[in-house]
């Protein structure tokens, strides 16, 4: 609920202005909970250990967070800090409104709730360091706990709001195999190189593509190839990467607006601009911001474009 601040005639969040904490709130051990938590799995690192303090209030949850020294100048850039957000939803992951200890009346036994359907979600302030929390209860929802979440700033001016929160209980064990399996493979996504052997061509007419030009007409073969300028040939650094990215990017365009070229492939050429094993050597920048532009293409159209890239001592 939001009302007139008495003096000033700034609005601020009934029950988070004023006295902090409001009379009669009763301290939770904010230990416990980080116990809780580490206990099931969820180990938080030191800009997400900014949860300070919490209070039951009747049924409500209070609570106090606030990020790091370290991390304040970070808050800038964002509406509301990842950091702070995961530390208004840290209690409710173990304690829920209404309740006296940790999951009482919950039934989800050793686990944890997780935040899983968010509804009227509302942000009214950016760039906050510190925050306090009010967490109501607004009743179950397919089996689901659910709550109302408001945030202000410690003046309790309106920071954001979530008009109804879903909780999901989640089996902590699942969490970690997969945590201990992804750190087997160092990594949950990884792209890894197969060998396919050689690639016939044998019968694909070919030309390069400034040799076929734009503006020309006569028959376009069924492959046209265009070799793009490493970082060496185009100088390096931000300037060569937008000029060459910025010519490609022209050619794609013309490639796919003009008939004549729409039954052949284009292939574009680049030189190191891929990492496919520990032999290969740094990253061209060029080649690799080229690669990103013709990907997203591929993705708008399938069939129209080939990625070729060579190693850096192949003389092709």
């Amino acid at each position: 609920m939001l009302v007139e601040a008495a003096a000033g005639g700034g609005v601020v969040v009934d029950g988070l202005a004023g006295v902090w904490p409001p009379r009669g709130a009763v301290a939770v051990d904010v230990d416990g909970v980080r116990d809780r938590l580490a206990g099931a799995g969820c180990v938080l690192g030191p800009v997400f250990s900014g949860l300070r303090a919490v209070w039951r209030d009747g049924g409500d949850l209070l609570a106090e967070v606030c990020l790091p020294e370290e991390a304040w100048g970070d808050a800038a850039g964002f509406g509301l800090h990842p950091a702070l957000l995961d530390g208004v939803v840290q209690p409710l992951s173990v304690l829920l409104p209404g309740g006296t200890g940790f999951g009482e009346g919950a039934g989800f036994g050793e686990g944890v709730r997780v935040p899983a359907v968010w509804g009227g979600v509302s942000l009214h302030r950016a760039g906050v360091t510190g925050v306090r929390v009010r967490v109501s209860a607004v009743g179950r929802g397919g089996g689901r706990e659910a709550v109302s979440v408001v945030v202000g700033d410690e003046a309790g001016v309106p920071v954001a709001s979530v008009d109804r929160l879903e909780l999901r209980p989640v089996d902590m064990g699942q969490l970690r195999a997969v945590s201990v399996s992804a750190g087997r493979r160092g990594s949950l996504y990884a792209v890894q190189w197969a060998e396919v052997g050689p690639v016939p061509v044998c019968g694909q007419a070919w030309a390069w593509h400034e040799d076929v030009g734009e503006s020309g007409g006569g028959p376009v073969p069924g492959v046209v190839v265009l070799r793009c300028p490493d970082a060496g040939a185009g100088g390096g650094g931000g300037g060569g990467v937008g000029e060459v990215v910025g010519g490609v990017l022209g050619v794609v365009q013309g490639w796919l607006g003009l008939e004549r070229f729409a039954g052949s492939r284009l292939v574009v050429v680049t030189r190191g601009a891929v990492v496919a094993g520990q032999e290969d050597g740094p990253v061209d920048v060029v080649g690799a911001a080229v690669w990103g532009l013709v990907r997203s293409a591929q993705a708008e159209h399938p069939d129209r474009f080939v990625l070729l890239d060579l190693d850096t001592d192949t003389d092709t």
